[in-house]
């Protein structure tokens, strides 16, 4: 009987191993997930709304398929419903995995690259997780524009304009002054180098505009409002300057001089000797014209970077441009790994091949069934045998 079992589980074995060298799928063709990166484009301060707030991730192989708000009470905030003060919120986000990626059993979740207070959960199936971060009360407001600034009437070169904007909830404002086209934003500094001799002065909530000149017709004032942290603005709306520049005056036509009377032909007393054609004018050599020198060109902001995205940051330290990566991977080396790097930003980072994963398993199947078909085998050969009893002759 013991004899019968080994070989049907050497044969079984042996079919196992059949299989997979015939290329049977494993189970092991999906990678694996261990991190879930999440990116928010702000933090929740009162007066503003979850729409107000946007979530992305850097991940190749998953998408943000839901955010979910809810307050202490566990009620869900719509996306129009603004957060109020006292009171605490949470969000949940879910990531889903592409095809031919699975979440572990235990990935790490970051937002904006922190981890701290990020509870995550995984489906039965890897395929979603879901992140968790709640906010303690609320006390950070979001500046609200009270007053706006207002145009002053046309003013004649040389003249004054004044500006004045209020905000709640703001302990910071800066003035800007924009273009008329709006390609250009200056700070009262670089507005006072750009147009010398005009006196700007910045007079608490208040902007004074002296001896404005027509170069300044059509530019536009605008206040920013920051809150205590420094994170959040709030820009009002603009108020163009308007100079009055002079009509341009006509030139006046000149006045045609009375052609004189013809006076009577002599009559000819004599053939008049040839006169010598007077020799021609040489035309001046025209200058060239001197080539416009060309502005300097603003140099572009570097990236900033890591595992879960670029953005760009300002000497404020505000970010802007958040975005994921998108990487593109090198052919993998002997061990199997493939290096990615960003189009956009240039970040670099290392994985290891999906494919080089799958041979790999397959590989490690393989000599693991090899070894115990063997070890079978050598149970079975040296099992000992019964001995049969033959009936001889007394």
């Amino acid at each position: 009987m013991v004899r019968k079992f080994s070989r049907l589980v050497t044969l079984a074995l042996a079919a196992c191993l059949l299989l997979s060298m015939i290329g049977v799928p494993v189970s092991a063709e999906d990678t694996i997930l261990e991190k879930a990166l999440v990116t928010m484009s702000r933090e929740p301060v009162v007066m503003l709304t979850p729409n107000d707030i946007v979530f992305t991730t850097s991940m190749e192989g998953a998408t943000v398929t839901s955010v979910t708000w809810t307050d202490a009470a566990g009620k869900t905030v719509g996306g129009t419903e603004a957060f109020q003060s006292q009171t605490s919120y949470t969000f949940v986000v879910k990531l889903t995995a592409k095809a031919g990626y699975v979440f572990g059993a235990s990935p790490k979740g970051y937002v904006n690259n922190d981890g701290s207070n990020v509870q995550t959960a995984v489906s039965a199936d890897g395929k979603t997780v879901s992140l968790r971060r709640t906010y303690g009360q609320l006390v950070i407001y979001s500046p609200t524009i009270l007053k706006q600034p207002q145009p002053d009437p046309p003013i004649n070169p040389g003249g004054r304009v004044s500006y004045a904007a209020t905000a709640s909830f703001a302990v910071k404002h800066d003035w800007f002054l924009k273009s008329p086209d709006n390609k250009e934003t200056l700070d009262l500094a670089a507005a006072r180098e750009r147009f010398p001799g005009v006196v700007i002065n910045d007079t608490g909530n208040s902007l004074i505009i002296d001896r404005v000149p027509a170069e300044m017709n059509g530019w536009k004032a605008f206040c920013r409002f920051q809150e205590s942290t420094g994170t959040y603005f709030t820009d009002t709306q603009t108020a163009e300057i308007q100079v009055k520049l002079p009509a341009p005056t006509p030139t006046p036509e000149p006045t045609p001089e009375p052609s004189a009377e013809p006076e009577p032909t002599p009559e000819p007393t004599a053939e008049p000797e040839p006169t010598a054609e007077p020799e021609p004018t040489p035309e001046p050599t025209p200058e060239p014209t001197p080539e416009p020198t060309p502005s300097a060109v603003p140099q572009p902001r570097a990236w900033q970077s890591n595992e879960g995205g670029h953005w760009h940051e300002n000497a404020a330290g505000e970010t802007s441009d958040l975005g994921e990566h998108s990487y593109v991977w090198s052919s993998a080396d002997e061990q199997g790994r493939e290096t990615g790097v960003c189009s956009v930003c240039g970040f670099t980072t290392t994985r290891v091949s999906p494919t080089y994963t799958r041979n790999e398993v397959k590989a490690k199947l393989l000599i693991g069934l090899g070894v115990a078909v063997a070890v079978l085998m050598m149970l079975s050969l040296a099992a000992p045998r019964k001995k049969k009893k033959h009936k001889g002759k007394k």
